[in-house]
This record gives structure tokens, C-alpha cells and sequence, in this order.
């Protein structure tokens, strides 16, 4: 069994991994926006990560694998393209707080074990 700060930090890490795919993805949607029949992907990831959190289960948290799929639900323009550049921005500032959240709480974990080390 893992501590709380492992458990903590192991699953901001699988976040920030995440978050990290979910730009290079939402980035090739932006650059495809005038691609004739470019259809856009995101990433599936949300449920997968909810229900390893809520079993506890530090195994199957690190089994989350986020999965890219196509979007074919989003309205398709005359050209075939589905990309909206304003989704895609909407997004990319969604998923850059996650990280910079992830990130924030990953450091204020080591910060807390470096004082709890140092006797401070």
C-alpha cells in the first residue's frame, strides 16, 4: 500500500501525462482546421481516471490509458472539416490549467517531504 503523498503525487504525474498528450492532440486539430475532411480527435481519458480514483486501487491507476478517438459527433462543414478553433483554444487553456495544477500540487508534495527531511 501506498501513502498518501505517493498516491497524491503518482496520480498528478498520470495527469500531467495525460494533459501533455491531450495538447499534441488538440495542437494537430489547430493545425488541420483547413484541412479539407480532417476529422478531429480528442482524448477519452475522464472516466477511466474517475473510476481508478474512486476504487483506490493504485494498480489501476496506473493501468489508465487515455484513448484518442475521432470526433464525428461535432457539426461537419462544407469542406468535411469538423474543427472548430474556438473549441480547440477553449480546449487547449482547459487542459493548460489542469497541467499547471497538477504541477503545483506535485511540487508542493516534494516541498512538504524536503521539509519533513530537512527537520524544518
Amino acid at each position: 500500500m501506498f501513502n498518501h503523498e505517493s498516491e497524491t503525487i503518482e496520480l498528478m504525474s498520470k495527469v500531467m501525462d495525460v494533459t501533455t498528450l491531450r495538447h499534441q492532440v488538440l495542437a494537430d486539430n489547430l493545425a488541420n482546421a483547413n484541412t479539407p475532411n480532417f476529422i478531429r480527435s480528442d482524448l477519452d481519458f475522464q472516466s477511466q481516471l474517475t473510476q481508478a480514483i474512486d476504487s483506490g486501487d493504485q494498480a489501476q491507476l496506473q493501468g489508465v490509458t487515455p484513448v484518442i478517438q475521432k470526433d464525428h459527433l461535432s457539426p461537419i462543414s462544407p469542406d468535411g472539416n469538423n474543427v472548430s478553433i474556438q473549441r480547440e483554444l477553449g480546449g487547449l487553456m482547459e487542459n493548460q490549467l489542469l497541467y499547471n495544477f497538477s504541477a503545483r500540487v506535485i511540487d508542493r508534495k516534494f516541498n512538504g517531504l524536503r521539509k519533513a527531511i530537512s527537520g524544518n
